[in-house]
């Protein structure tokens, strides 16, 4: 097994390993689904008996597609499983489902959700905590998520996705004022960055945050001014 063979987000165990481990049928199920199957063949599956490592790889699917309601099902069947598959990292897949719930403006059942990731895994804790603070200014509870990002940015100083979380969220919440600081903040954690590919990401995010709070501010400013 290579050394390389590094678990991707929501896995316990790299690919090689899972080929090698599990019954080929069932690898070969879980990789069809990520890399071939079409929409049509999707929405014809039977996954009512399923298994969390082919529910995980639907649950891609979906979101692949954008199908973000089929996804989430799929989510919280996998959340409410009692039988862990062990190729598969439940806090990841947790912590996916939260996010999607909070896309949807599920706060309180998003917050559950992290109720059930730190449960499962305690060291998770602060990871925890940054997404609760995003709920809590997306509620407008802007002094105590603001409060818990400042812990969390100093928990993990080196990382520059924490302060964007939070000058998202601040954008979300109509919050334009408080956003430069955090954008600072994204830059100085941005240059402790070592990982090439995750340093471009981050870049690229910040650039396009800064273009969304420079747009909303521009149609701010025609609207005070009176100009459509």
């Amino acid at each position: 097994m290579s050394d390389t063979d590094e678990p991707s987000e929501g896995y316990a165990w790299g690919f090689a390993r899972q080929e090698q481990e599990l019954p080929a049928e069932e690898y070969r199920t879980h990789i069809r689904l990520l890399d071939e199957i079409d929409e049509e063949g999707l929405d014809e599956l039977d996954l009512s008996r399923s298994d969390d490592y082919i529910l995980w790889a639907a649950a891609q699917a979906f979101e692949e597609l954008e199908r973000d309601e089929d996804a989430i099902a799929l989510l919280k069947r996998i959340a409410a499983s009692a039988a862990r598959h062990p190729a598969l990292c439940y806090p990841d897949i947790l912590l996916r489902l939260g996010e999607r719930l909070k896309e949807r403006g599920d706060y309180d059942e998003a917050a559950e959700v992290l109720e059930q990731v730190e449960r499962l895994e305690p060291g998770l804790r602060e990871r925890c905590d940054e997404r609760r603070a995003e709920i809590l200014v997306l509620r407008g509870m802007v002094g105590e998520g603001l409060k818990l990002f400042r812990e969390a940015a100093r928990a993990f100083p080196d990382d520059p996705w924490v302060p964007l979380r939070a000058a998202w969220a601040l954008l979300a919440s109509g919050r334009y004022e408080e956003i430069p600081r955090w954008i600072e903040r994204c830059e100085k954690a941005l240059n402790d960055v070592k990982d090439e590919a995750e340093a471009r990401a981050a870049a690229g995010e910040i650039d396009r945050l800064r273009a969304e709070a420079g747009a909303r501010a521009a149609r701010r400013g025609r609207l005070a001014a009176g100009v459509e």
